[in-house]
């Protein structure tokens, strides 16, 4: 990750891993500067496999949600997040 006022440019995937958590991160809390940068280094198609591929771990059903119409996939794709809580 750049360093606090480097360019976005500066960012490198170094590994699959690193790839989905930097891409799940900017997807669910990036500014549109951070969006815009993500979709010069990856095409629609890649992200949307990219969100396949982590069914949308660690992400709160809202933006589930809202990456499953952004992106168009299913339920299937990224399954709803179950309601954990105190009866």
């Amino acid at each position: 990750m750049p360093r606090v006022g480097e360019p976005c440019s500066s960012c490198h995937f170094r590994n699959a891993r690193s790839t989905r958590g930097i891409s799940a991160w900017i997807l669910t809390r990036g500014n549109a500067e951070a969006r815009a940068w993500l979709n010069e280094v990856l095409s629609y198609e890649e992200i949307r496999e990219l969100l396949r591929s982590y069914a949308g771990a660690s992400c709160a059903e809202p933006d589930r949600a809202r990456l499953r119409e952004q992106y168009r996939l299913t339920t299937t794709d990224i399954p709803p997040k179950p309601y954990v809580g105190f009866g």
